[in-house]
């Protein structure tokens, strides 16, 4: 990932193709804007293609994310209840502690 966002090597000397893939990561234009802004003094109108870029992929990996964790319908509730009000008590393990059968006093 280092490589891949060019602040070790040279943009001129990457595989065009490492150069597209690089822009799917957030440090390549994330790094090319601190450097633009702390190093050249540009301003944000100038760095503007690398905030496009980083807003396009939070969008994406957010969505991606949002989609990947996502509720599962097979373990919904029914319809008309809810999943907070629910009296179910979940089995325990066998080798809980809670499970255990009580002794007895004595």
């Amino acid at each position: 990932m280092f490589f891949l966002s060019n602040l070790s090597w040279p943009v001129a000397a990457t595989p065009r193709l490492l150069l597209h893939l690089a822009q799917l990561l957030p440090s390549t234009p994330g790094n090319n804007a601190m450097v633009k802004l702390n190093q050249m003094g540009a301003r944000l109108p100038e760095v503007s293609a690398e905030l496009v870029n980083l807003g396009i992929l939070a969008l994406l990996y957010g969505a991606l994310a949002l989609w990947r964790y996502r509720p599962d319908p097979a373990n919904s509730p029914p319809s008309g209840h809810s999943a907070i009000n629910n009296s179910v008590t979940p089995a325990l393990p066998d080798h809980h502690p809670q499970a255990l059968p009580k002794r007895p006093p004595g």
